[in-house]
């Protein structure tokens, strides 16, 4: 069973304010390790033109790679399922809700930040398990690789009508990576 979703609201551009809003500014200046003023200038740049790409060493760098490792937290948050304990007539019990992604052997990077990154694991890492994370059902370790050329959604469409094909494709194509 597969499944793609569109996460509308954790956009690096258009919807930058919106990502910023759920991670909270303050952890984004914490992580990033920049002004408030910078943060929010940049932002502005981003949503005013989309286009828009920082330079290398640069505050804008910063920002960038830590919104796009925090996007990358709240799309596994919300992809993943959580156990939580409940009690009942039988006693304690823990219930699931949602898929254990616990097993999960491959984590794929895509997308300029990712792909452009020194350290693109460093980001893919917020997808894994941690022990904040307690009661998600992340997956514990995966091999990282990365989408260098964007074939996701080509190899998507492909595996409709030639499912070999496409998985030789990526098979070739995804390049592991790991931390720097």
């Amino acid at each position: 069973f597969a499944k793609r979703t569109v996460e509308g609201d954790i956009g690096m551009r258009y919807s930058i304010a919106s990502l910023i809003d759920l991670t909270g500014e303050d952890d984004v200046l914490s992580a990033a390790g920049v002004s408030r003023e910078e943060l929010r200038s940049w932002a502005e740049c981003c949503r005013s033109n989309p286009e828009s790409l920082p330079q290398a060493g640069s505050c804008c760098q910063k920002i960038d790679e830590t919104l796009a490792a925090l996007a990358v937290k709240i799309s596994a948050s919300r992809h993943c399922g959580s156990t939580e304990v409940t009690y009942t007539s039988s006693g304690e019990m823990t219930l699931q809700t949602g898929k254990d992604l616990t097993g999960v052997k491959h984590i794929i990077g895509t997308g300029g930040v990712i792909i452009n990154s020194s350290d693109p694991a460093k980001m893919m890492e917020t997808a894994l398990y941690s022990p904040e994370d307690l009661n998600l059902l992340k997956p514990i370790s995966a091999q990282f690789l990365l989408d260098r050329k964007g074939i996701l959604t080509a190899m998507g469409l492909l595996s409709s009508s030639a499912p070999e094909c496409a998985l030789h494709i990526m098979k070739e194509e995804l390049v592991p990576v790991s931390a720097a």
